[in-house]
């Protein structure tokens, strides 16, 4: 009877498997040492988004996962635990800058990204900075910002290190008539006061050649008014100042004769108004006899910043 020789088995002791190889059968030790090398610093090994990018041209952030599981960065976000000196809650996330050279608008920022239907676009941030350049001085403030169409992202908002909230979009003008205006009412005509130059007008909503402000949203505004007039007779005994919105007249009364005689006369009014988008507010005067008479035509606006003025805020 013919007898086979049996044939030792020798496993394959390379740890790298580079010979890929379909006949070879890899040791025990082999393929732990394969595995071994595949998994290691899978958990401290740092990672990077290659679409996350520094100035510099270096990942940023460089998110990765210390030895105690915590998220972290060297210029980006990182996680911790009450046992990190706050107490209020259980877990804590930190937006850090990486900058140590404690100069201003230096902090952390989270930012907000979509698309527009073809690109990627950032939309908006929250920061959270460092009010000033000064070693040691750790006053801070927090900005919100927002994009519109057309142009890159911008603050719209910002609570400083005083707690003080400023707003350098939100809608204000201040107008005020630049002449006088001679005998234009006194005899019940409703005159409308042309205030016809601006201090100031953040968002262009006053317009000066129609002496109209148009709001510009839906919201709650505080507008106001004075004007002074002069010139009155004695038959001048009523005086009506209006603004008039799209939606409502607000007015003030007075008998102007008796409270300045022929002397001038500061008529006030301030009135809390709802305004929808696109309405519109101004300014009338109208002097007459008490009781709707037609008295003497000779009243007079008087100009000037200080003595004829119109303004609004959007409050909300």
């Amino acid at each position: 009877m013919t007898r086979l020789k049996q044939r030792q088995f020798q496993p394959s002791t390379d740890g790298t498997l580079s010979s890929n190889s379909d006949n070879l059968t890899p040791s025990e030790k082999a393929v732990k040492t394969y595995v071994d090398s595949k998994a290691s610093g899978l958990v401290t090994t740092e990672h990077t988004h290659s679409k996350l990018v520094a100035s510099d041209g270096n990942p940023d952030p460089a998110v990765y996962c210390d030895a105690n599981g915590w998220l972290q960065s060297m210029y980006g976000i990182w996680v911790t635990n009450a046992s990190a000196g706050f107490s209020v809650y259980d877990g804590h996330m930190f937006l850090d800058g990486g900058s140590e050279g404690g100069a201003a608008n230096t902090g952390g920022a989270l930012l907000f990204r979509g698309y527009d239907g073809s690109n990627a676009r950032v939309w908006a941030y929250v920061r959270g900075m460092k009010e000033n350049s000064t070693s040691g001085n750790y006053a801070s403030y927090i900005s919100f910002a927002s994009r519109p169409n057309g142009s890159a992202t911008r603050e719209v908002a910002r609570f400083d290190s005083a707690g003080r909230f400023l707003t350098p979009y939100q809608p204000v003008f201040n107008a005020y008539a630049s002449a006088n205006a001679t005998d234009v009412t006194g005899d019940n005509t409703t005159y409308t006061v042309r205030f016809d130059a601006e201090l100031f007008d953040v968002g262009s909503n006053y317009d000066n050649t129609t002496y109209r402000f148009t709001a510009p949203v839906t919201g709650t505004y505080l507008l106001g008014t004075h004007v002074m007039i002069g010139g009155m007779a004695s038959n001048n005994t009523a005086a009506y100042l209006s603004i008039v919105t799209s939606a409502r007249t607000y007015t003030y009364l007075c008998n102007p004769y008796a409270m300045a005689g022929s002397q001038y006369l500061t008529l006030p009014l301030v009135v809390v108004a709802n305004m929808t988008a696109a309405h519109t507010a101004y300014v009338t005067v109208n002097v007459q006899t008490w009781g709707g008479g037609a008295g003497s035509k000779v009243v007079d606006i008087i100009a000037g910043a200080s003595n004829t003025n119109f303004f609004g805020y959007l409050i909300g």
